[in-house]
């Protein structure tokens, strides 16, 4: 019987000694994949990450670039650039391009000088303290981040571009109005 209990002991001495090795040896080999897939999967998902914001800003700037081309040629017509035709006339013209351009507009307004404009409504407002208003009038074009409008109580993105007279003065701004909503529509059409 002493033979007996000796080979169990013996059996369990090389059960131990295995357990022994494998177990450490699989923890190892499971630490060191876990940590080789987690570097893995985070470089992939900053990688994404990185091509999915190019993508977005890269689809914000042609948006910016097309509105804002948009009101370029129109900054060069005649009629806008001649101070001797009326705030009205001027609003009236762009009111009936408006309705022909496909997009989510608010509103296209011509700013006079003084910062004077007719609202989509058919308010007449001042706007000379606005940015939008104030840098185009120092040459500048002005693009805003999308924000709340308390003249017409939603969210809107401003464009605006300056319009010079035959003299090469400043006579004006012409600003285009777009809900703000729009670029959730372009956000949403772009696959991750």
């Amino acid at each position: 019987m002493k033979n007996g209990s000796v080979k169990i002991s013996l059996r369990a001495k090389i059960l131990f000694l295995i357990l022994g090795i494998v177990i450490p040896s699989i923890i190892i080999l499971s630490t060191i994949a876990y940590n080789s897939f987690s570097e893995s999967l985070t470089t992939n998902v900053f990688q994404k990450l990185g091509e999915v914001s190019d993508n977005v800003c890269h689809q914000v700037e042609m948006v910016n670039a097309k509105e804002l081309e948009k009101i370029r040629i129109l900054s060069k017509v005649d009629e806008l650039r001649n101070p001797d035709i009326s705030l009205e006339e001027k609003q009236e013209m762009l009111s009936i391009i408006l309705k022909d351009l496909t997009g989510n507009y608010e509103n296209l307004a011509f700013y006079d000088k003084d910062g004077n404009a007719i609202t989509s409504d058919g308010r007449y407002m001042n706007f000379k303290d606005r940015d939008y208003f104030k840098i185009p009038m120092s040459g500048k074009e002005y693009i805003s981040d999308p924000a709340f409008s308390a003249v017409v109580n939603k969210v809107l993105q401003y464009y605006a571009v300056p319009v010079y007279g035959f003299n090469n003065s400043p006579v004006g701004v012409i600003v285009l109005l777009v809900n703000g909503n729009a670029f959730e529509d372009v956000i949403k059409g772009i696959d991750v």
